[in-house]
């Protein structure tokens, strides 16, 4: 999954601009988290259309095949237009979005749960 989802950062940068991406691993209440954020790039759905339609091929593929049954997955994003959400990609319930404050790029959030004793 991680390395589909740096392979759709690196797709959506066809021209000489590189991607700018941060990759953060944390934990915190009884969860374990990798996130990855591309600085610049942004969304190319709006929040409703990405709510309406969430999964398209890439996603269907990467959720059926490599995260379901794994970890959830988060999209925190800017959507252009003064639109910054978090969607809930895949966490068992239903897709609902988020509204943020200004968020810069687009980031795929993984969240695992800790096993206990490890």
């Amino acid at each position: 999954a991680y390395n589909r989802l740096l392979q759709l950062i690196i797709e959506q940068h066809q021209g000489d601009e590189k991607p700018k991406v941060k990759l953060r691993f944390y934990e915190e209440n009884q969860r374990v988290y990798l996130c990855i954020h591309h600085f610049n790039g942004q969304y190319n759905k709006t929040v409703q259309n990405c709510i309406e339609r969430p999964y398209g091929q890439t996603y269907t593929n990467l959720i059926n095949k490599q995260i379901n049954g794994l970890c959830n997955l988060y999209l925190k994003a800017d959507f252009g237009n003064d639109e910054f959400a978090l969607i809930n990609l895949w966490d068992g319930k239903k897709v609902k979005a988020h509204k943020r404050e200004r968020f810069t790029g687009v980031e795929h959030i993984l969240e695992f749960p800790k096993i206990k004793g490890s």
